[in-house]
């Protein structure tokens, strides 16, 4: 994991923070704060970030619950002294909010999010504070729209959910048919897309943290089904909170 950034992707990094200085809020600590470091998922998403916020200049800062959890992160991945960090938990609401306060955007990898997303969510959306995750369940995400929409709009807060392997791919490469299509003339009706999983050294295996939240997203379909037809009702189902 050690390739150069790109011009492209710390170009990329730089227009989106610039984006979020000019709504005003410029005078914070940190520009990024991977909050959930310690996790599997959050190391991955600290070293990357490190990678391409650097050569753009940015502030980068990496969260958790455990301090000595944290600092044992920074060493593993040799960061220490080059990004700042912050102790904060899910269960402690006033160590969540001086978080997101002190950022201009939260990387958040503490899952699964049905439950432990929303303390995060509503501190951002409160605060006006860029959020995005790696969630892939449906009936979180859709939750957090119908609650928080309204607050987001009016703070500036941009949440966004599903930045990941369950979606990213499927997003690129509907973008890219649907180009390809439109330039020939045609509009397409649908797009089916199909993802094969190939085994590793040790066979099929899934981090638990997926296994868990894919568990809990077929326990709340009757939950998932109510948020559809309620945000339905209110003509937010395509909105962005």
């Amino acid at each position: 994991m050690t390739s150069p950034s790109s011009p492209e992707r710390t170009e990329a990094v730089q227009s989106a923070v610039r984006g979020r200085r000019h709504r005003g809020v410029g005078d914070r600590d940190f520009d990024v704060v991977v909050f959930g470091c310690t996790g599997f998922v959050g190391k991955l998403v600290l070293e990357k970030m490190y990678r391409y916020a650097k050569p753009a200049g940015l502030r980068v800062a990496a969260a958790g619950r455990d301090e000595d959890k944290v600092k044992q992160v920074l060493e593993l991945l040799d960061l220490e002294g080059k990004v700042g960090y912050i102790i904060a938990g899910i269960y402690d609401m006033d160590s969540v909010t001086a978080m997101v306060k002190n950022t201009r955007l939260v990387l958040n990898c503490v899952g699964p999010y049905a439950l432990y997303g929303e303390p995060v969510v509503a501190a951002c959306a409160e605060e006006g504070t860029d959020y995005m995750d790696l969630s892939g369940e449906v009936h979180f995400i859709e939750k957090m729209q119908l609650k928080y929409t309204e607050k987001a709009r009016k703070s500036g807060a941009m949440i966004m959910s599903a930045c990941a392997w369950d979606s990213v791919p499927e997003d690129l490469g509907f973008q890219l048919v649907r180009d390809k299509m439109v330039k020939q003339g045609m509009i397409p009706y649908s797009i089916d897309g199909f993802v094969e999983v190939l085994p590793g050294p040790f066979g099929y295996r899934a981090n638990f943290g997926t296994y868990e939240s894919a568990v809990l997203a077929m326990s709340a379909f009757k939950q998932f089904i109510k948020i559809r037809k309620a945000l339905r009702s209110k003509g937010k189902l395509t909105e962005a909170p």
